[in-house]
């Protein structure tokens, strides 16, 4: 018998899970029957188990192969969330002794990437907040924002296209109409958020030069039940309310490994307020579905997701500035020129999003030659946009600008078996999508599109005791067909080609340290908006200039990080650098432009060959048994080589430190805590000279509280959360938020959660 695991850097409550194959086979071994904790289980239908809420101390496991054999018994020092792979020969007398090598290999993961996930319990004390806002709880993660509302994720200092986001296992593709827009993503569907910084491209196509975002859901249940969950949160910020609930249930007998689960989310917020007015006309509206359907045999899985999402944002009124005189005034002044008025009603200057996604995911296991897994995804977008001025009522279905993007995706991968320390997959991609456009403006902002890409992969790792090698290779082609509708149709055809590939290495020390290495080479090429902008990004409130001769980016990545993980001391340190050449961003010109909609900034796109380096730090050091001390800092340096100086738009260097007080229990309260913690951010002092529209905001610092705890209501469970974010409402702006030119970031916001879980049976 073979035992092989991964310890994972997780400090909440310790979950032991895998699955029993055969060691001939390979094959996972249905029903297993397992003893844990003096109560017997069996395995799924192929074999895999999981065991979760464990605290750190010994653990010992039985593993049954049939009714009469004796139990192999497997004993762990648990300290951290553990993977195992079980292998059992078919005949117990032939039995080997158990070794454990501490690695489970999977094989379209790089894993030498640094991977940080945000599991269920962490992402309770979250939840209500944006996707980008969520993901701020990593090191070396920010958010670029447009508003109170619209926020969307940054890895080392990257952000927009070169960060993919997966839902489900499928690319988000309506990121494409710019870097300001939010990922259209109900954050309710995540059991855990994970975050791979560093180069991806490899695996997860040519946008992925800075990282990747999963929205991964749990998995669905496995034997006969209904059971559910519902959560509330009231938030005094904006005076919102939010509703989220799923039903989830699976079946025996005939349909004997069919599984389902429905989810529906609505969110309500009206004007959102800094600490001495409300930002006027900043209310949204969200209304969220989602269903899956899953079904499981011994070798053959059938995965169907479907998810609608729909949200009307308002936008800030004070963004909109009809003379000039009156912009330079409100660049120079602490307080708006508009009034300060709280309402739940959404009038002109404001979006509509939909974006509907389809995937069928299939999957099977050979006896012998592996697994093949086939996926197909729609994703439909739409995007309407209304300029400021007048009221809703007045012109709801007349749209001043109106986006369409089809895309529809198709991945085959296989992964071939283990042989001889070797692990692996190949696939291929493809990727067809089509943007339209229509309004009342003249010129679109984004121009009509046809997308073809076409990819193809190979991963190969080789695992050998206490070290992984792995490297990657992937080709990609890329065309785009630009349609000119004035004054006669026009076809413009464009067409990228590139190769990327990624070497990387893990070494561990012992079961406490882990050290990664990994180079990577990506590229990108620019983006639609990037090339063609000429137009109003209402979103941003500016007037945006693309530039139609741009070139692809090149991206060159070197990442090394250390791993150290211990009962009561866990910590995790990273340092990268990335020579991107042909580098695309987004610069202020110091000049405006008049419009019948009023007076905007001007920005035009730009390309320049830059180095951008940091270092990531997150400390978790539980120094008393009830006391624990967590810190998140991250650094970085940005320099343009093109024009010698630095490089705008980097976030400001950071550090986060909190204390987390915890009891396992005090009368009928149950996994109490209490946490107090503050935000440092400084001011972003390396920038290009004389460039911006206004300085970059002073340096500040704001305080949070949050406390928390279960409870068993007639046995059942009910928790609570209540946090204080901006304790002492400070006011401040943030560098990185397109918004801090017309205000003020959030004051005070006190928030309660209820989490009620159920079973029916």
């Amino acid at each position: 018998m073979c035992i092989c695991g991964y310890a994972q850097d997780i400090k909440c409550s310790l979950t032991i899970k895998g699955q029993i194959l055969d060691q001939k086979s390979k094959e996972g071994i249905p029903y297993s029957k397992i003893k844990f904790q003096n109560t017997f289980f069996l395995s799924d239908s192929i074999g895999k188990f999981e065991f979760t809420k464990l605290c750190s101390g010994k653990y010992s496991i039985d593993f049954f192969h049939s009714e009469n054999e004796s139990p192999t018994i497997i004993q762990l020092e648990l300290s951290s969330d553990t993977s195992l792979i079980v292998e059992i020969e078919s005949c117990f007398h032939e039995l080997q002794d158990v070794v454990i090598e501490g690695h489970i290999i999977k094989n379209q993961e790089i894993e030498s990437l640094q991977k940080i996930t945000l599991t269920n319990e962490d992402l309770d004390k979250i939840r209500g907040k944006s996707l980008g806002e969520s993901l701020k709880a990593i090191s070396g993660v920010n958010s670029v924002q447009t508003g109170p509302t619209i926020s969307k994720p940054m890895i080392h200092g990257l952000y927009g296209n070169r960060v993919l986001i997966l839902n489900n296992g499928v690319r988000l593709e309506g990121q494409n109409w710019g870097s300001d827009h939010a990922p259209e993503i109900d954050p309710f569907i995540a059991s855990k958020l994970s975050v791979i910084k560093g180069a991806s491209s490899i695996r997860y196509g040519l946008e992925a030069i800075a990282g990747v975002v999963l929205v991964e859901t749990k998995e669905l249940p496995r034997i006969r039940a209904l059971r559910g969950e519902m959560n509330s949160i009231c938030a005094s910020n904006g005076k919102s309310g939010t509703i989220s609930n799923y039903l989830e249930g699976c079946f025996d007998k005939k349909l004997k490994g069919l599984s389902w689960r429905a989810q529906v989310t609505g969110i309500e917020r009206g004007s959102m307020k800094t600490p001495t007015y409300y930002l006027t006309n900043s209310a949204s509206i969200e209304k969220d579905f989602s269903v899956v359907l899953n079904y499981i045999t011994t070798r053959f899985k059938l995965n169907t997701y479907y998810s609608s999402f729909n949200s009307k944002n308002g936008i800030y009124t004070g963004s909109n500035v009809e003379k000039l005189d009156d912009l330079l005034l409100l660049y120079q002044s602490k307080t708006p020129l508009v009034p300060s008025i709280f309402s739940y009603k959404i009038n002109r200057g404001f979006q509509e999003v939909n974006h509907q996604m389809l995937k069928v995911k299939s999957e099977y296991q050979f006896q012998k030659y592996g697994k093949v897994i086939y996926t197909f995804s729609i994703q439909k977008n739409k995007r309407s946009e209304f300029e400021g001025g007048g009221t809703e009522n007045e012109t709801t279905n007349n749209p001043d600008a109106l986006f369409q993007l089809n895309s529809q995706i198709s991945e085959l991968v296989w992964e071939h078996q283990t042989y001889k320390h070797f692990s692996g997959c190949i696939g291929l991609n493809l990727l067809t999508q089509q943007n339209t456009f229509s309004g009342s403006e003249e010129v679109a902002l984004i121009p009509n599109y046809l997308n073809l890409t076409k990819g193809i992969f190979w991963m190969e790792k080789y695992h050998f005791r206490k070290i992984i090698f792995e490297a990657g290779l992937r080709y990609d082609s890329k065309q785009m067909l630009r349609i000119i509708e004035n004054p006669d149709k026009i076809y413009q055809k464009l067409t990228w080609n590139n190769t990327s590939f990624s070497l990387g290495s893990i070494y561990q020390f012992s079961k406490k340290i882990n050290l990664h290495l990994a180079f990577s080479k990506g590229w990108r090429p620019p983006s639609p908006i990037e090339m063609y902008a000429n137009g109003i990004h209402q979103s941003a409130a500016s007037f945006e200039i693309g530039d139609s001769t741009l070139q692809s980016e090149i991206s060159n990545n070197l990442q090394l990080f250390l791993n150290y993980s211990k009962e009561k001391l866990n910590f995790e340190i990273g340092a990268y650098t990335n020579q991107m050449n042909h580098f695309i961003y987004i610069n202020p010109t110091k000049q405006f432009i008049e419009t019948e909609f009023g007076v905007f900034p001007l920005f035009k796109y730009q390309q320049a060959n830059v180095i951008i380096s940091g270092i990531d730090f997150a400390i978790n050091y539980k120094f008393l048994p009830f006391i624990t001390l967590q810190s998140k800092s991250s650094l970085i340096y940005a320099y343009n080589q093109s024009i010698h100086d630095f490089l705008i738009n980097i976030p400001s260097n950071r550090t986060d430190l909190s204390l987390q007080f915890d009891k396992e229990k005090w009368g009928k309260l149950e996994k109490i805590y209490f946490q107090i913690g503050v935000l440092y951010v400084a001011k972003q002092w390396n920038l290009p000279q004389d460039v911006d529209f206004i300085d970059s905001p002073k340096a500040y610092l704001i305080s949070n509280i949050e406390t928390g705890f279960s409870i068993n209501i007639k046995e059942q469970e009910l928790k609570l959360n209540l946090s204080i974010n901006n304790l002492t409402n400070e006011s401040y702006r943030d560098y990185l938020n397109r918004f801090r030119y017309y205000s003020n970031e959030l004051g005070r916001n006190i928030s309660i959660r209820l989490k009620i879980p159920f079973k029916i049976y």
